[in-house]
């Protein structure tokens, strides 16, 4: 079999790169060769963000890097990811070059279209491997992995155009994720991210209840495994259970990812989100008391249709009372097909920002605070990048999601990428860490 050189392009969120993975695993099956420099492919394959303006930006600028490829060789572009879903238009006005717009139900024609457009190529059996299933390929370093447990979402956030782009939640399997974290652990991986768009409603598709903390549970029982992490947890859905779970001190980590995106509740009624600020509130009270150790970590949106300065300020309130871990913060961005696209009285874009700055001076002073209870204790690291010679390695704690939140670094080496390290710290900024490996 002929073998073709594709490139991919993966931008956006954790669950689209464990999309990218399985499009990477089903043409390395059928004889690609994988290339990271996209001039040396055949093919470039971009896996777009569209969730905010920015990111939308993003995609359409490594799409016409892509596409400008095509004069010095590069046969075909293929655009896949959220903005294939709802800016179909847009791609091809902006991007005219584009040869191919693939649906997340056809990415299992992934290799007949890569095929097509390269005749002397073969072409094994198609079908796309779903993030459920054993994916070989790995677009993450092997120390840390994400384990995406379900496709879709049932909420129907105003702000959000996913359920109409990726339709209503589909969980995985039990025992194929179970399998596929295994797999991961034998690749390397010693740290499992978990990730859906609602990650505690995992299984009541399939199982008629949420059982969450029994696929929790069972990545625990993985020997290699030693850290499980949850992103993406809904507010209402952190039941008492799973509290329980994250407090116990286990291989699943006190951490938690739950984006609240504001506190007032006539905002949250027109984001058209189920929880109220009393339920927000009872979350995190439910939390703390639980364990102190628990890292909560938050997305915030200022700006969105409707938000009054007194609405902000509540936010504002809000944040300061509750003195949250990690907290992100995004400016609204209308999404064309989201019930807030029609909403009027929209916030002035310098408004929005102003708030955005507002809202992050006062976290960064939070996250100073907060960062200073490791200070004089030994933590666990989990190193990413070890230095060369003399150089402070890097690494991350359980307080730390990779991509998103701060770092640890690391003086008194070597240690090795990969390596699970007990470190001394010593000094505590806004966001990172800083200690000495303890002998």
């Amino acid at each position: 079999m002929a073998s073709h050189r594709v490139s991919l392009i993966s931008l956006g969120c954790p669950k689209n790169l464990v999309d990218s993975e399985g499009m990477v695993t089903d043409l390395m099956r059928n004889d690609a060769e994988m290339v990271v420099d996209p001039a040396e492919a055949d093919v470039v394959v971009v896996n777009t963000c569209g969730f905010l303006g920015s990111a939308r930006e993003e995609s359409l600028g490594a799409i016409r890097k892509a596409v400008a490829l095509k004069e010095q060789g590069v046969k075909a572009v293929f655009v896949t990811g959220c903005m294939v879903g709802n800016y179909r238009d847009q791609i091809l006005a902006a991007v005219p070059g584009v040869d191919r717009l693939i649906d997340f139900a056809d990415y299992g024609r992934i290799n007949e279209f890569v095929t097509g457009y390269l005749p002397s190529a073969g072409l094994a059996s198609p079908g796309f491997v779903s993030p459920g299933r054993r994916i070989e390929a790995r677009l993450t370093p092997a120390h840390f992995a994400y384990l995406k447990i379900s496709e879709g979402c049932n909420h129907t956030c105003s702000f959000c155009v996913i359920p109409k782009i990726r339709g209503r939640m589909q969980s995985f399997p039990l025992e194929d994720l179970a399998a596929r974290a295994r797999r991961l652990a034998d690749m390397g991986a010693r740290e499992i991210n978990v990730v859906a768009q609602d990650s505690t409603m995992y299984g009541i598709d399939l199982y008629g209840r949420m059982r969450i903390v029994d696929l929790l549970g069972k990545l625990t029982e993985i020997e290699k495994v030693e850290w499980v992490r949850l992103l993406y947890a809904y507010p209402t859905e952190v039941d008492d259970e799973l509290v329980a779970l994250l407090a116990a001190g286990g291989k699943v980590l006190p951490y938690i990812d739950v984006p609240i995106q504001h506190a007032s509740d006539r905002v949250l009624q027109l984001m058209k989100r189920r929880s109220s600020k009393a339920q927000i509130e009872d979350m995190i009270g439910r939390l703390r008391r639980a364990s102190p150790e628990i890292v909560i970590r938050t997305t915030m949106i200022v700006g969105f249709p409707g938000e009054t300065e007194a609405d902000f300020q509540e936010l504002l309130d809000f944040v300061a009372e509750h003195r949250i871990d990690r907290l992100g913060a995004f400016t609204y961005s209308p999404e064309e097909g989201s019930a807030a696209f029609a909403l009027g009285d929209a916030v002035a874009p310098e408004v929005r920002e102003e708030r955005l700055h507002r809202l992050m001076s006062l976290q960064k002073e939070i996250a100073r605070e907060r960062n200073q209870r490791f200070v004089g204790r030994n933590i666990r690291v989990l190193v990413e990048d070890p230095g060369e010679g003399a150089e402070t390695a890097i690494g991350r704690s359980h307080a730390d999601a990779p991509e998103i939140d701060g770092r640890v670094y690391v003086s008194g080496g070597p240690v090795a990428a990969g390596s699970m390290v007990e470190v001394a710290i010593s000094r505590a900024d806004a966001y990172d860490l800083h200690g000495r490996v303890v002998e």
